[in-house]
């Protein structure tokens, strides 16, 4: 069974200092938007690293959303972790599973994330 991967990193805006952020919700909503885009974004990189680790590479994104939506299925777990298992042609393919961590201490926010690609056999 091949080897799992992990994705770690950081995103947008970590380490924020909550006090500057008190009167500012609007400030607030763009940071934590920038944050999901990237986290979004990560994860689709994910899948395509996954999907290519395994045999299938697509020369752009129009073609990866076909097979994706012909071939694929996608089940989804959120305990312990946000867990989704990616089939193709209804056979267990990986498994990615998404952990986010906060921190807070004292006026400080941090958030930090990992993905890991786990291949099936």
């Amino acid at each position: 069974m091949k080897k799992p991967d992990k994705i770690k990193f950081m995103p947008v805006a970590h380490n924020i200092n909550t006090e500057l952020f008190e009167n500012s919700y609007s400030l607030i909503d763009r940071v934590m938007s920038e944050n999901v885009k990237m986290i979004n974004d990560q994860y689709d990189k994910a899948i395509v690293k996954a999907l290519r680790s395994v045999g299938y590479e697509f020369s752009d994104k129009n073609k990866l959303v076909d097979f994706i939506k012909t071939r694929c299925t996608v089940t989804d777990s959120n305990v312990p972790t946000d867990t989704r298992v990616f089939l193709i042609d209804n056979k267990a393919v990986f498994k990615l599973h998404k952990y986010i961590y906060h921190n807070y201490s004292g006026s400080n926010a941090e958030m930090s994330c990992e993905i890991k690609i786990e291949y099936c056999s």
